[in-house]
């Protein structure tokens, strides 16, 4: 049995505990398949939460609400501004989806897309391994190269980053909204493990890197070639950019 909490392993899940507690979670999860059974539940009811509240955003508003709403009378009092503009917003909620959400605590940003968030959530897991960092070691560099091009569908290679102080350790399969993603793991001269992730977006067009933050990691997100590719990192490594510009260039050398 574990004595973490739901409560903390859904802020361990968005990044927002300190560095510290980080990595001793991740370390806990990693040896315990019951806590990583919980943080997938956990995972999952929160990507399902997010769905919800989008689908009933993107309903529409019926044309009565729309109306009184825009013939309001304007408000008297500041505070009173508040209220009205509290009760429009519900209102619009209500009449979107059938069932107000209400929102407790301080605003959070936009959650990067459900796919990116788990894999920096199997980073956090995998990096606190050490002997069972990787699934398939670097040794084995060109049956890794066709085995997860061929598991994502999309050839590629393995990125040469020592010239970036990255040395190439090794890779395993992972699971992201019920898609395969090739995971090529690599480790600093200091320690610090990075993640290069690849997925399949077949016909979709390419768009330039992007960063997303979870807590103490970032993700820099692109798509190239038929391919979603996450850049994982610790939040404070300062050269992810250089790092990514080598990835893009060195990926499609086939």
């Amino acid at each position: 049995m574990t004595g973490l909490s739901d409560e903390t392993l859904n802020a361990f899940h968005d990044g927002a505990l300190p560095p510290a507690e980080m990595r001793r979670i991740a370390a806990e999860v990693a040896g315990n398949a019951d806590l990583r059974d919980r943080l997938a539940r956990l995972a999952a009811a929160d990507a399902a939460a997010r769905d919800r509240f989008a689908a009933a955003l993107r309903d529409p508003v019926p044309l009565a609400l729309a109306r009184a709403v825009a013939t309001a009378p304007p408000p008297r009092t500041r505070t009173g501004w508040r209220q009205t503009a509290a009760a429009a917003v519900l209102g619009l909620l209500i009449g979107a989806g059938g069932t107000a959400w209400v929102v407790t605590g301080p605003a959070r940003a936009p959650a990067a897309p459900d796919w990116v968030a788990q894999v920096a959530d199997y980073h956090r897991v995998y990096a606190a391994e050490g002997r069972h960092l990787v699934e398939v070691g670097a040794d084995e560099t060109p049956h890794i190269e066709e085995w997860l091009a061929g598991r994502i569908g999309r050839p590629f290679r393995v990125p040469d980053l020592t010239g970036d102080g990255f040395a190439f350790r090794g890779a395993r399969l992972l699971v992201a909204a019920a898609a395969p993603v090739a995971q090529l793991v690599y480790v600093g001269e200091d320690g610090a493990i990075i993640a290069l992730c690849l997925t399949a977006r077949p016909g979709a067009s390419d768009a330039p890197p992007r960063l997303q933050e979870f807590g103490d990691l970032t993700a820099t997100v692109w798509r190239q070639a038929g391919t979603a590719v996450v850049l994982v990192t610790p939040a404070d490594l300062p050269d992810r950019d250089t790092i990514a510009a080598t990835a893009q260039t060195a990926l499609w050398q086939l």
